[in-house]
């Protein structure tokens, strides 16, 4: 991992139009690392450790969603990309879009993969009560549902490996980093569902089709708010899509961000 002159972490692969991959809550850049692997051929592929997590020291206990665009900007700055595809998953799709809104001058393209998008009533209880409950008990006891909610049950009995690393990655976390972004990432949706009808560059909405928490109900309803958008749901999944089926998000990233190219 490289380090910027805020001694926040980011990994960097590749060649070609640059193409920034921002993480979950909870999670690293490592998670894009399947995908990675597919594109950096063609992509000069950026992937930060949002703050807070992975090597990136963690956000003051005022930061916002703004405080976490503002990082990525500032890092894009440190490498002298100017403009760039952006493509964020779960929370990094909340960064994504803040970032697309505070510094669009820098977003050519924007990917949302399994984004949240104006949590009904339920799933905000849901995700302010999981929020609560971190808070009072930390993050172990969370850790088993979370896994469960992530990954298909075939998927998990086939690369049990996979499971444990980011059971690990999970559990590793600074708790007051993690506890700061989750924080956000149980509110921001609220804050982002009034601007997005702002966002005015070339998006794709990528959902999973078994995905609970940022449902494919949730990313037709962010297509009906951004002018140019498309969305695609992906079979047979759930929220880890860029784990679970890396070969398939790849395809569609890569022949989506290469149209802005042409």
């Amino acid at each position: 991992m490289l380090r910027d002159p805020s001694g926040n972490a980011y990994y960097e692969a590749g060649s070609g139009a640059p193409l920034v991959l921002l993480h979950g809550v909870g999670l690293d850049a490592a998670m894009w690392l399947p995908v990675v692997e597919r594109m950096a051929k063609r992509h000069r592929v950026i992937a930060p450790d949002l703050p807070g997590h992975g090597g990136s020291p963690a956000p003051p206990a005022d930061a916002t969603l703004s405080f976490y665009a503002d990082r990525v900007a500032a890092l894009l700055r440190h490498l002298g990309v100017e403009r760039t595809g952006v493509a964020g998953f779960s929370m990094g799709a909340m960064v994504a879009q803040r970032l697309a809104l505070d510094h669009a001058s820098s977003v050519s393209r924007l990917a949302l993969v399994c984004a949240v998008h104006d949590r009904p009533p339920e799933a905000k209880l849901a995700v302010r009560t999981r929020a609560l409950a971190t808070a009072i008990r930390g993050v172990a006891p969370s850790v088993p549902a979370a896994l469960e909610r992530w990954f298909t049950p075939s998927f998990a009995a086939k690369r049990p490996d996979v499971v444990e690393a980011v059971r690990t990655t999970l559990l590793g976390n600074d708790p007051i980093g993690y506890l700061r972004s989750y924080a956000i990432f149980a509110q921001a949706d609220e804050e982002l569902a009034k601007d997005v009808g702002r966002i005015d560059v070339p998006t794709l909405i990528v959902a999973a089709e078994e995905d609970s928490g940022s449902t494919p109900q949730m990313a037709h309803a962010l297509r009906a708010g951004i002018r140019d958008s498309r969305v695609v749901v992906v079979p047979g999944v759930r929220h880890l899509l860029p784990i679970e089926a890396p070969d398939r998000l790849a395809r569609l990233l890569d022949d989506f961000f290469l149209e802005g190219t042409g």
